[in-house]
């Protein structure tokens, strides 16, 4: 075997990928000890060879890395126009939620104001629908005022009443009118007039 074959033998060795650092060092010392007794004519060929060599293997690598690379950037791409696509859907829903929410908020509004008012008609068609005629409608009482003063000062005060659905005392009163829920507030009412 030539002194150049055991070279080339022990330079695939030095190259390959398993090979330990301290078992690399010991060959590139082997290799430097034979490169100093050979003639300087047969190490400038061989290290002309050695870096055609490597050189060859630099440019498959990098050539294998840069398709990947390249690969690589086109699906970074790819994937960064579909999420800028996402994100402009994204906003855009969230524009019209916006927009829905107020709709939604003007329309709860007006949905409570709609039941309130068909319970009052529906009520009030009941009330009329009673089958009383109007010649049997008694005439004006104050309601649950046991002492007669009370009752008499309120008539003399010219204060028109009346009861409505669902018990709301209404008083009107130098062209005011005031709704009253409860028994108490009208009592404060009428207490504040006298």
């Amino acid at each position: 075997m030539s002194k150049q074959t055991k070279l080339q033998t022990k330079k695939i060795t030095s190259t390959n990928a398993s090979a330990s650092t301290s078992q690399r060092e010991i060959l590139l010392a082997d290799d430097l000890q034979q490169c100093q007794t050979q003639a300087p004519e047969d190490v400038e060929a061989l290290i002309l060879k050695v870096s055609e060599s490597f050189g060859a293997t630099m440019e498959e690598k990098l050539s294998k890395f840069s398709e990947t690379l390249d690969k690589i950037l086109t699906t970074l791409d790819d994937h960064s126009m579909r999420i800028t696509a996402a994100e402009q859907r994204v906003s855009d829903m969230e524009d019209d939620v916006t927009g829905l929410g107020k709709r939604l908020a003007k329309a709860e509004k007006k949905i409570v104001l709609l039941v309130s008012c068909v319970d009052d008609l529906e009520n009030r068609s009941r009330r009329e629908a009673s089958g009383r005629s109007k010649a049997h409608v008694r005439g004006k009482v104050v309601i649950k005022l046991h002492n007669s003063r009370d009752k008499q000062r309120i008539m003399a005060a010219g204060i028109r009443f009346n009861m409505r659905f669902p018990a709301t005392l209404t008083l009107t009163h130098q062209g005011a009118t005031h709704k009253f829920s409860s028994p108490k507030e009208a009592e404060a009412f009428v207490q504040a007039l006298v």
